[in-house]
């Protein structure tokens, strides 16, 4: 039988990954949580709602009040885009995807730098009288081998 021995860097990696942002809120109080986002908005960033009302034409999903898109323009790193926030389960929203507006794909930076300002700009000054809790899931993705 034969042992090997390797430095902790041989044994781990760290991979780069598009990052998930979940955000605990009952169905009850999601209306006011989006309005809450709504008044938070700043710094280029608008609701979508053109985009929305296309989204609910070709929905066959009758929970209509517990999705949300939000835009953001070009600013510094942050890439021109489209914040798509939907009901994953009866305590839960998360954000489903980030699409660019002008490009044609995002890279994992830029993809995680538009996700985290929109945690940062807008979802860190929603204020309301409910209560939710709000994760942004670390962008590396630790492997051991």
């Amino acid at each position: 039988m034969n042992f090997y021995l390797f430095a902790e860097s041989a044994l781990a990696e760290r991979m780069e990954k598009f990052r998930e942002l979940c955000i605990k809120i009952t169905p009850q109080h999601t209306r006011d949580f989006l309005s809450a986002v709504d008044s938070a908005l700043t710094k280029g960033w608008k609701r979508a709602t053109e985009a929305e009302a296309d989204a609910r034409a070709m929905s066959l999903s009758e929970s209509h009040d517990e999705m949300a898109y939000y835009c953001c323009d070009k600013r510094g790193r942050r890439q021109a885009a489209m914040v798509a926030i939907y009901r994953r389960d009866p305590q839960h929203l998360y954000v489903s995807n980030v699409v660019p507006t002008k490009l044609s794909q995002l890279n994992h930076q830029q993809y995680n730098a538009i996700l985290k300002d929109f945690y940062d700009e807008v979802l860190g000054n929603v204020r309301g009288s409910f209560t939710v809790s709000i994760v942004l899931a670390s962008k590396q993705l630790r492997i051991e081998y």
